[in-house]
């Protein structure tokens, strides 16, 4: 092969590869936040995890989030979490609230969170806010009552004016992604097709 069919060929790849490698968490839509209790307090950690809708209308009268945990193995001690939530729309931070989860060693604990606060209708139209979301436990060996955070994420959080726009915008990166790679695969396939007749 050629050095020219080679170089294509490597940009190609690192191009395809980048699209398959960006996080969901970093998609405007739906997702799952996985949250995880990084430092060990219990013999064996816990995972929270937090149904995102992602996206957000003015029409709509509330933001719903399933919050989940579940232990990671056996033998893990009774833990109090608190899942915070905020959402900054560019000019203020929002808190949507604030989840606490008795966590046990041996099922899923489920909760819901909601926000339906009548300042929804002042979040700011951007479609780039973010979306904080925190994992706390309360620590009752050290210092009763004393929370410490564990994990974190942020990613991005869509808000439109209509139900319809972000039933859309919760789809845009799904059709960035078929989009880019129904261009990069028959491009990449008619190349090494090439390559070989060129053998």
């Amino acid at each position: 092969m050629k050095p020219k069919f080679w170089l294509a060929s490597i940009l190609m790849t690192v191009a395809l590869l980048a699209v398959l490698a960006v996080p969901a968490v970093r998609a405007v839509g739906y997702q799952d936040i996985v949250l995880t209790d990084l430092t060990r307090v219990n013999p064996v950690a816990y995972q929270v995890t937090v149904q995102n809708p992602g996206v957000v209308s003015h029409e709509d009268s509330y933001i719903n989030m399933t919050v989940f945990v579940e232990p990671l193995g056996t033998g893990a001690s009774h833990t109090t979490f608190k899942v915070l939530v905020y959402l900054n729309d560019g000019v203020t931070n929002v808190s949507l609230g604030n989840k606490s989860l008795a966590a046990v060693d041996d099922a899923t604990v489920w909760a819901n969170l909601s926000y339906n606060s009548v300042d929804m209708v002042a979040l700011v139209d951007n479609g780039t806010a973010m979306l904080t979301v925190e994992l706390w436990y309360l620590n009752l060996t050290a210092t009763p009552d004393d929370y410490q955070m564990l994990d974190a994420s942020v990613s991005t959080f869509g808000i439109y004016a209509t139900q319809m726009t972000s039933s859309i915008m919760a789809m845009v990166p799904l059709f960035i992604t078929v989009g880019l790679l129904s261009v990069m695969l028959p491009m990449l396939t008619k190349m090494m097709k090439v390559g070989r007749q060129k053998r």
